[in-house]
């Protein structure tokens, strides 16, 4: 995803990034921080279990109290709808002050 956002022009994100919500302390797998924006890329291995299915429903929902934005993408989507994906990320982010 780093170097899909490189390639498009986007803002560089920080990777595994925590981010204190609630008393806790998730990781996230991307956020742009300037604009309150976080990327998930999930995988059907690691979040189709029933707790991590729930794990990562409260975390989301933690961190959209918080303010912000978050984009959920397989990276299946992402190899088979980069446009799509592309599209989504830029319109979050021009919605919160990027001008790009």
């Amino acid at each position: 995803m780093l170097a899909f956002c490189a390639q498009h022009g986007l803002p560089k994100p920080k990777k595994q990034k925590v981010i204190y919500v609630r008393g806790r302390k998730p990781r996230v797998d991307l956020v742009f921080e300037q604009y309150a924006v976080v990327v998930e890329g999930d995988g059907y291995a690691h979040h189709s279990d029933p707790e991590s299915f729930e794990k990562d429903r409260r975390r989301h929902s933690a961190l959209q109290a918080k303010g912000y934005a978050v984009l959920q993408w397989t990276w299946h989507a992402l190899d088979e709808r980069p446009g799509e994906v592309l599209s989504d990320v830029k319109s979050v982010l021009r919605s919160r002050g990027w001008d790009g």
